[in-house]
């Protein structure tokens, strides 16, 4: 009966990038023989997923109806996502903070999803200048692999402030009386009048 002998084995980013490769066949006394093949097939892992194993099943047939049939195997080799965060920010409140869109990339179009925890406090007290907050972002691919990036927040704003009422005269000290000054603040802080 015929022989073939299919090509190497091969390594591959993507399933995208499988092709058939023509085996090697030979035939009894010159019998025409014709090769089909069958897929390339998901045989192990998750599609376009790192370590996946494709095949192709090639089989040659003489005139004869004789076959004979062999595996080409191709393995997926590739990364799993990237994130780039948007820039750090310099804001004035809190409540100025918003998550902003990362850059993201995936190996041969994987659908990813993008999840976010934050803004969250991490050094300086609330609503003051100078404090820090983040925004964590992290994307999954549909492999389940992952990857995160932070986003810094840094808070500043101005002291409170405080006109007073203007001067007044008096007959005497006991007429004296406080009154309430003007008072501002950043960010809808409390302000304490001592």
């Amino acid at each position: 009966g015929p022989e073939i002998t299919c090509a190497a084995d091969v390594v591959v980013e993507c399933a995208s990038d499988i092709s058939e490769t023509a085996p090697v066949t030979s035939a009894s006394c010159g019998l025409t023989s014709t090769v089909t093949t069958v897929g390339p097939t998901l045989v192990s892992g998750a599609a376009d997923c790192d370590g996946a194993e494709y095949e192709i099943v090639y089989t040659v047939e003489d005139e004869c109806g004789r076959t004979a049939s062999c595996t080409q195997t191709f393995t997926i080799s590739n990364d799993g996502p990237t994130i780039v965060c948007p820039a750090d920010q310099v804001v004035e409140c809190e409540a100025d903070i918003a998550e902003g869109t990362p850059v993201t990339t995936s190996s041969c179009e994987l659908n990813s999803t993008v999840k976010t925890v934050g803004p969250t406090l991490v050094s300086g007290a609330a609503g003051c200048d100078g404090a820090e907050y983040e925004i964590v972002y992290t994307v999954e691919d549909e492999c389940g692999r992952s990857a995160t990036c932070t986003q810094t927040f840094t808070l500043q704003n101005t002291a409170p402030t405080i006109v007073c009422m203007g001067d007044v005269v008096v007959e005497c000290a006991s007429e004296i009386s406080e009154t309430t000054p003007t008072t501002t603040s950043s960010c809808g802080l409390n302000n304490e009048v001592t």
